[in-house]
């Protein structure tokens, strides 16, 4: 799939950067456990949520169990050489 900048924590600077498009790839433990939290944080932000109500939402919703626990072996990469991946680097 193609992550973009909101799929960052919350506290990096370029969280709102539209430019920002990342391939990304999933193991089997990530797409499990993991990918559920980047599509909870998308519906929010395409919600037009701030990154306060995004964080607070997302926590809300990991205290309440109702996100996967991260499995051990839980692994993203990329296997490609297109993206934007920062204004930074």
């Amino acid at each position: 799939m193609v992550l973009r900048s909101w799929a960052a924590g919350i506290d990096d600077p370029e969280f709102w950067n539209r430019g920002i498009w990342s391939p990304i790839c999933f193991n089997a433990p990530a797409a499990r456990t993991y990918l559920p939290r980047i599509i909870a944080k998308a519906r929010l932000t395409l919600a037009a949520k701030s990154k306060t109500q995004i964080a607070e939402a997302i926590r809300a919703t990991l205290d309440k169990d109702e996100l996967p626990t991260l499995e051990i072996g839980a692994m993203c990469y990329m296997m490609s050489q297109d993206g934007h991946l920062s204004d930074r680097d």
